[in-house]
């Protein structure tokens, strides 16, 4: 037998083709890739380059590919993001006002603890002042309470500001808060008084004379009926005095009320009109007579009048019990 197996009757044996080298086949398979590569790239970006998400990861270095709609950063080895850019708005809408003033973080301890004890202190303070002034414990502390809300008040609005500006405002709010009070309480008891005796401290005061002879006066209390007895013989009276009297102040002639001096009765002129902005028994009239004292003045003038023609009759009434004629105008 013949080694091997013979081919069939009928069916030509098929040829093979000698095999390409590795050499060979590689050059292929790159020119056809090189082939592929020209045609897409003639043709436009296709697959990872036509969506800006993907990210196409070649050997070693990674490289992101960013969308077209989205402005890419610089890649300088400087660069710092956000800068260069300007603040974008808040969530409200508006730009950031600025920076808060910076201080030391312990300077700015001791002045957080400042700010929150400006008020109390404050507060505490104007308790002391309204004690010493002769007020009692309620309008004392009724004055404290007021003072440290509003150091509480100013210190909170000032704290938008820092440290510092808490400080501020807690300082501020507990001064505004004590004026405050002050117009709208007005004088004490203690100080009113005080002001009345200093005004007629001042003057000399205006002597009630008699028709001749010893002239006496006589007061059982103060505050009470007056008397004055003058004259001599059967032409001795004793008269009355009236609460108000005309007396001279400033070359014009206004109502003086009637005082002892020396054992002597006398008329004094009031206190002015101003003085009421604190002696008012009215809080509305002391609020406005502080905040709008221009506007009283009318007010006041015709007061003043009315005041002095009163005066003048309660003079002409107590010349004629005593006999004496009044001079008009006087």
């Amino acid at each position: 037998m013949n080694e091997g197996v013979a081919p069939s009757e009928g069916r030509p044996a098929r040829r093979r083709k000698p095999s390409k080298s590795v050499e060979e086949l590689k050059a292929e398979i790159d020119a056809r890739d090189t082939a592929k590569a020209s045609a897409k790239a003639a043709k436009g970006p296709t697959g990872a380059a036509a969506m800006p998400e993907t990210q196409f990861k070649p050997q070693g270095k990674t490289t992101t590919v960013s969308s077209p709609a989205q402005k890419s950063q610089p890649t300088a080895p400087n660069y710092r993001p956000g800068e260069g850019r300007s603040p974008k708005p808040s969530s409200g809408g508006k730009l950031p006002t600025g920076p808060k003033l910076k201080v030391p973080s312990g300077v700015g301890k001791a002045l957080k603890v400042a700010g929150k004890i400006a008020g109390p202190a404050a507060a505490a303070l104007d308790v002391a002042d309204e004690r010493a002034k002769g007020s009692g414990w309620a309008r004392s502390l009724a004055k404290g309470a007021v003072v440290a809300a509003g150091g509480a008040l100013g210190g909170a609005a000032g704290s938008v500001a820092g440290p510092v500006g808490s400080v501020g405002g807690a300082v501020g709010g507990s001064m505004a808060a004590s004026k405050a009070f002050d117009v709208a309480a007005g004088a004490n008891a203690v100080e009113r008084k005080a002001m009345a005796t200093a005004n007629r401290q001042r003057q000399a005061g205006t002597a009630i004379k008699g028709i001749g002879g010893k002239t006496t006066f006589s007061q059982k209390k103060p505050g009470g009926p007056a008397f004055m007895s003058t004259g001599s013989g059967s032409q001795r009276k004793t008269v009355q005095l009236a609460k108000t009297g005309v007396v001279q102040r400033g070359g014009k002639s206004v109502a003086g009320h009637l005082a002892f001096k020396d054992g002597k009765a006398v008329y004094k002129a009031g206190p002015s009109a101003q003085s009421l902005a604190k002696t008012s028994s009215n809080p509305l009239e002391r609020i406005g007579r502080t905040l709008f004292a221009g506007a009283y003045k009318k007010h006041d003038a015709a007061k003043a009048q009315q005041a002095l023609q009163k005066a003048r009759q309660n003079d002409m009434a107590r010349q004629q019990k005593l006999g004496v004629k009044h001079l008009p105008g006087k």
